[in-house]
Parts: structure tokens; sequence; C-alpha cells
């Protein structure tokens, strides 16, 4: 799952990955932003971290195990979703990765906008 989360990351108009040493954590950005996380929790489990409105945010974790508050982040406003367990099928994964990059991509300025898209 990790490969197919990253690969639609990488899609993503602007996106960029790097390593964060300090958390253990490859992450992809848009404007220098944190769109998704992909690393372990407190309890050594691989998880990807995606931002979400938290009105979906509430509806992801109800529908799915898996899905459960952000990890070390805003639990309103972020999901984490337990890689090893994972019961998030293909398409819907695809989604909260692409509603996460657009809430992110939202907040930036328009000049920033513009330079990515360019």
């Amino acid at each position: 799952m990790q490969s197919y989360i990253e690969e639609i990351c990488q899609k993503q108009v602007g996106a960029e990955r790097d390593y964060k040493e300090e958390w253990s954590a490859i992450r992809y950005l848009v404007g220098e932003k944190i769109f998704a996380m992909i690393g372990t929790n407190g309890e050594g489990k691989q998880i990807v971290t995606l931002k979400c409105k938290p009105e979906r945010a509430e509806q992801y974790r109800l529908e799915f195990e898996s899905v459960i508050p952000g990890y070390y982040v805003n639990k309103t406003h972020w999901n984490s979703v337990l890689l090893e367990e994972c019961d998030v099928p293909k398409d819907v994964m695809e989604r909260m990765i692409e509603e996460s990059y657009e809430l992110v991509f939202s907040k930036l300025t328009k000049k920033k906008k513009e330079q990515l898209k360019a």
C-alpha cells in the first residue's frame, strides 16, 4: 500500500518528497506545506497521515477501522491510516490523498499556486 500511496502523492501538481530524519518520516509537501506523511506511530505501526475536513475526518473514522485521529497532529483536521491493518479501498485512499492535497493547496497564496501550476 505504501508504494501506491507514494505514487498518488507524486502525481499531485507541485508535490515534493522529502525525508524528515528526526521524525523518521517521508513527507509530501506542496508549497512547503505537508499534505501527507508516511511513518510510524508510538507503537511502531506504519501509518500515513492526511489532512481532512473535520466532518469528513469523522466520517472516515466511522467507516474504516484503520482510520484513526491524526497521530501527533491536530486530530480535528488530520487522520492517520494504519497501513498494516488497512481496510480502506485504493480508490478511497486516492480520494483521501487528493482531498488532503487540495486542502493544503487551497491555502497557498495566489502567487505560489500560479508558480506551481506553471
